[in-house]
């Protein structure tokens, strides 16, 4: 049992550390959006904050109106990665959980094989003093 229960906890941790990458890269493209988000929204200040000649007011009118958009989508992506990121850790926990439970079992194997070898050694205590009894009873 010990043998398949170490393939099955390799397994897992396979699993474990694979979703643990995923989350990590979940994270990074997060941030990547975030700091896009914020450079929006500093071009979209900047931009409202000078003051423009009136000939450039229709460019600018179209300039902050793509801005809005592209602000608009990287709430979108923020959102979407939030839920993403959200299900991928909830799975790195069922996967720790997998992982630990097996652990576990291990760790209650061990402790009975060591229940087991020392009861084996107390009986062969026990028949090695019973013969030496024997041999020096005349």
């Amino acid at each position: 049992m010990k043998l398949r229960l170490a393939v099955v906890l390799e397994l897992r941790r396979s699993i474990e550390d694979t979703i643990k990458r995923e989350v990590g890269h979940l994270e990074r493209q997060r941030a990547e959006t975030v700091a896009l988000q914020t450079a929006i929204e500093q071009d979209f200040q900047l931009a409202v904050a000078n003051p423009t000649r009136p000939e450039l007011r229709q460019q600018l009118a179209a300039y902050l109106t793509a801005l809005r958009a592209a602000a608009a989508e990287a709430i979108t992506m923020l959102a979407a990665h939030d839920e993403r990121i959200l299900e991928a850790r909830g799975r790195l926990a069922a996967a720790h959980r997998d992982v630990r439970a097996i652990e576990a079992l291990q760790e209650r194997d061990r402790i009975a094989k060591r229940k087991i070898n020392a009861r084996r050694e107390g009986y062969q205590n026990d028949e090695f003093s019973a013969r030496k009894r024997l041999e020096a009873t005349p």
